[in-house]
């Protein structure tokens, strides 16, 4: 009987090497032309001057992703790139060949959230056993400030409120984070006329036990509270 092959399921793990210095370069040379092309392509001047961006490339044959090959990357970017890696084929178990991910979550192994990554999953084989890393930082990201630093900031969720408040143009409004137990606040509020606040659909069950903000917010506030359905 013939050995198995490793397209039967086993691996060669023979220690050569030379094919690991060649392989080494390969890997570094790879990365160098996507950070080149980014580099030369990049509009921005945070790209194409400030060179605020980073490539790499992450490998999954171990059965952990880890970092494989980073060149020139900034250390700041790199380090998070077997993570996002991760987290991109554990929220997604479909991927495929021709496959994208936008990553710029800082809980999930983004540094930061103007930090922009492309994940691009590489397959041999129909194996999924690299991903390509290209992290550029971006200048406005749609912060409550035109920047992408916010040190005033508490939490991510101030960071986008920018976006949120930018995605029904047809309204004047602005945001601000407000710090506290959510019902405790708004039922304090004497600045506005109206309370919105949406619902979860728990039902009157849930509703008791875990306790609807809705719901105690009625109860409490000082001014008329609309309760908007969830939308199914």
């Amino acid at each position: 009987m013939s050995a198995a092959t490793p397209h039967q399921g086993t691996r060669d793990t023979t220690f050569d090497p030379t094919l690991l210095a060649v392989l080494a370069n390969r890997f570094e040379a790879i990365v160098r032309e996507m950070t080149q092309t980014l580099l030369r392509a990049g509009r921005s001047a945070a790209i194409n001057i400030a060179r605020d961006f980073s490539c790499s490339i992450t490998t999954s044959v171990t059965g952990a992703h880890e970092l494989l090959a980073a060149a020139e990357g900034l250390p700041v970017h790199i380090y998070g790139s077997h993570l996002q890696a991760e987290a991109m084929s554990s929220l997604h178990s479909d991927l495929c060949e021709g496959d994208a991910f936008l990553h710029n979550d800082p809980y999930l192994g983004n540094s930061h959230p103007a930090d922009h990554t492309i994940l691009v999953p590489i397959f041999c084989d129909g194996e999924h056993l690299f991903t390509s890393v290209a992290k550029a930082h971006l200048s406005d990201i749609g912060n409550a400030l035109p920047t992408s630093y916010m040190p005033t900031a508490r939490d991510v969720y101030e960071q986008s409120l920018a976006a949120a408040v930018a995605s029904v143009p047809e309204c004047d409004a602005d945001g601000r984070v407000i710090g506290g137990n959510v019902v405790d606040v708004l039922a304090e509020l004497d600045e506005v006329d109206v309370l919105f606040c949406g619902s979860r659909g728990y039902g009157p069950a849930r509703r008791v036990l875990l306790g609807g903000v809705s719901t105690r917010l009625i109860k409490r506030a000082r001014r008329p509270v609309v309760v908007v359905p969830r939308s199914d």
